[in-house]
């Protein structure tokens, strides 16, 4: 593994990213930005992909995007019975 400074900023941009996207899905009172946890899994799993080199963080990416994917979803659940009632 290359530790070339080259090398490790994208990972630190990467982790950082996905540290934020990691907290918007466990962090309870986020529920207004959980689109943001999905969008950072999105985004960090393209750049992981597109990558020639070896990234870490791919099970943080799948988190964000499933977890985030299913918070969404219950807020929409939620307020659809908020409304219909």
């Amino acid at each position: 593994m290359n530790d070339s400074p080259s090398h490790l900023a994208p990972q630190v941009r990467i982790s950082k990213a996905l540290a934020l996207g990691l907290v918007l899905t466990v962090w309870l009172l986020a529920w207004a930005t959980l689109g943001v946890a999905v969008i950072v899994g999105v985004l960090a799993m393209s750049i992981i992909k597109q990558s020639q080199q070896p990234f870490a963080g791919k099970i943080i990416t799948r988190w964000c995007i499933i977890v985030g994917s299913l918070q969404r979803l219950v807020l929409l659940s939620h307020i659809t019975q908020v409304s219909l009632e």
